[in-house]
């Protein structure tokens, strides 16, 4: 069965006329038809998370990558996408991990760049183990703040209070990405028991003395665990992801006139498609049995349309109805 978009590197799931479109790694996809609403999650990948570098304080945790919803319109143009890798561990002497790499879906007339969390820093004198900014949200520290677009790194012990490491944050556009690894922690000072902090939202635990921190969750954007052992290394970020949903339109037979354009529209070209969870009240106006409530979005999801439709239910146009494309 054919599909309404063509490319490379994704998979995809369907339902109705509504598609998920997924990619671990880069390709490219192209929409066959114009005007359809997209929607995407873009995850950058996570930051690596630092070293403890012969010192007794904990390296930080990777903050996590940063995590972009929103929309736009699809239109002929082939899109590019680059799912962001995560940062490496700082290593031996290295001030901090590295940062992760950018997610970005680009076209000619489009550019959506979802920024890599940063590194955790290394423990020494000078930084004492202060966790990784996420790559646009919460701040690195104490415990790794959560953030509107991505988590912190937690900090190591010397920063976390001394007797445990940072717990990471997490990010509040969604819990399941992004979040920023746990802070390490070193038991040379005969701290009983070790509690590195924990990485949260796919970011890696942190460790002690005799563990290895945890890696960033591939495709998630958490950060990389802050280490707690001499001169080894931090755990690296997980990868970012970039998932698209769309939904194809569907002429359903109801035209209106739209001031705006100074022509007669299907309904289907004004109004939002329906995309799971909270609906209108019903209609009554069918479509092959179907009822304009379950065709598209209620209002309460986004914005009405400036115009009358002079199509009413219960007294109520439904431009008071459903949302606007």
């Amino acid at each position: 069965m054919s599909v309404p978009f063509n490319g490379n590197g994704y998979t995809y799931s369907q339902s109705g006329n509504n598609y998920t479109i997924t990619f671990l790694g880069n390709g490219d996809i192209t929409f066959v038809n114009s005007g359809n609403i997209v929607s995407y999650l873009i995850v950058g990948g996570g930051g690596g998370g630092g070293n403890n570098n012969g010192n007794s304080n904990g390296g930080g945790g990777g903050g996590g990558g940063q995590v972009l919803i929103g929309t736009f319109n699809s239109n002929n143009e082939q899109l590019s996408i680059i799912v962001g890798q995560g940062g490496n561990g700082a290593i031996a002497n290295d001030n901090f991990g590295q940062q992760g790499f950018s997610s970005i879906v680009s076209s000619v007339s489009l550019n959506i760049v979802s920024i890599g969390g940063f590194g955790g820093y290394c423990s020494n004198s000078n930084n004492p183990g202060y966790g990784g900014n996420s790559g646009s949200g919460g701040t690195g520290g104490l415990i790794g703040q959560n953030g509107t677009n991505g988590g912190g790194g937690g900090g190591g012990n010397f920063i976390a209070g001394g007797t445990s490491g940072g717990d990471g944050g997490l990010s509040t556009v969604n819990q399941l990405y992004g979040g920023g690894g746990g802070g390490g922690i070193s038991t040379s000072n005969n701290l009983n028991p070790p509690y590195p902090g924990k990485g949260v939202g796919g970011g890696g635990d942190g460790s002690w003395d005799n563990s290895d921190p945890g890696n960033g969750t591939p495709n998630t954007g958490g950060g990389g665990g802050g280490n707690g052992a001499t001169n080894a290394n931090g755990g690296n970020g997980g990868s970012g992801i970039v998932i698209l949903y769309y939904s194809e339109i569907t002429q359903i037979g109801y035209t209106v006139y739209n001031p705006n354009t100074n022509s007669y529209q299907d309904l289907s070209e004004i109004f939002q498609p329906y995309s799971g969870g909270i609906k209108a009240p019903i209609t009554y106006y069918n479509i092959n049995g179907v009822d304009l409530s379950d065709t598209f979005n209620p209002i309460s999801v986004g914005t009405g349309i400036n115009f009358n439709t002079n199509i009413q239910v219960n007294g109520d146009d439904l431009k008071n109805i459903f949302a606007a494309r």
